[in-house]
């Protein structure tokens, strides 16, 4: 859910018709590919605005040194933003490729959708509080079900708490909106999310179903194929996660326990091209371990106080 000024640098317009070009032919058109090429072009003009606006910042410094180096290093984002321009539209390519051709756009009938999640894999019981903890940031996640509730698209949604402290200080102060299917699924309906950085707070990446072209996702299957591709949330260029199921019976060992029938899948979002981690869910518990397979990462469960 990052929400990040991109641009097409005038070399990385060769990458682009190659990374296209070795696409799978499934992701080749249809609305998926039509949202693809619109982000594409959104992501190019983002991006010469921002140069544009670089360059006058630059036009306004008194020594020509400065006025230099100003530029090469405008030139040098303009050309890191095309990069990323490029990197996307192939990201979202094999979304399209996973998910098929047509548009996301899910019929959303609010009598099918209750606040009570009882999903085995992903309980949410008012009351209940999970603790977490990522070593290798110092950072702690603390979880909160609360009994409230709040209607989005129609759908009375339970409000979850997230807040999440680096260092011992607050970085980011989230609610969750959630909502269970009749079919055993849970959905994922918005967030609004507060973060503070050197003092300064902001609302980017906070989204709501039913919003400026917003849409509800699945976080957990009610029924779940291994290899099921879907997605999380939709709000293009702000919130595109994608799940895929991995596998089950999985083994992980965290400071809440060890568990041998985990359930596994690999979420990741075309914002952010080439990172993914593996988040592993238990029967009666929910998530218990979010891992980076490639850095090695881990946000892990360190407490569970189940609800009342």
């Amino acid at each position: 859910m990052n929400k990040s000024s991109h641009g097409l640098a005038y070399a990385a317009f060769a990458t682009l018709a190659f990374a296209i070009s070795t696409l799978p032919a499934a992701a080749a058109g249809g609305a998926c590919a039509r949202t693809t090429a619109a982000a594409k072009a959104g992501c190019g003009l983002q991006a010469s605005s921002d140069f544009k606006y670089a360059k006058g910042i630059c036009a306004n410094l008194k020594s020509d040194a400065a006025k230099r180096h100003c530029l090469s290093a405008a030139r040098d984002d303009r050309a890191e933003a095309g990069k990323l321009c490029v990197s996307q539209a192939a990201a979202r390519k094999h979304v399209c490729a996973a998910m098929g051709p047509g548009a996301y756009d899910p019929v959303i009938t609010p009598a099918d959708f209750s606040t009570t999640i009882d999903n085995p894999l992903l309980p949410m019981i008012p009351g209940s509080v999970y603790v977490y903890r990522n070593l290798s940031e110092n950072a702690e996640v603390t979880v909160t079900i609360t009994d409230q509730t709040i209607v989005l698209a129609g759908v009375t949604c339970l409000i979850v708490h997230d807040v999440n402290r680096l260092d011992g200080v607050i970085e980011e102060d989230t609610l969750d909106y959630f909502a269970q299917h009749k079919d055993g699924s849970v959905w994922y309906f918005g967030e609004d999310t507060i973060s503070y950085e050197d003092g300064v707070a902001s609302t980017e990446g906070s989204w709501r179903a039913g919003l400026d072209g917003a849409k509800p996702g699945i976080v957990m299957l009610g029924v779940r194929p291994i290899g099921k591709t879907y997605r999380q949330e939709f709000l293009l260029g702000e919130a595109e996660d994608v799940a895929r199921t991995v596998a089950v019976n999985q083994t992980v060992a965290v400071p809440a326990g060890t568990f041998n029938n985990a359930f596994e899948t690999k979420d990741y979002t075309a914002m952010e091209p080439g990172k993914s981690e593996h988040k592993y869910y238990v029967p009666g518990i929910g998530n218990v371990l979010s891992a980076n397979l490639a850095s090695g990462e881990r946000e892990e469960l360190v407490s569970y106080v189940p609800g009342p």
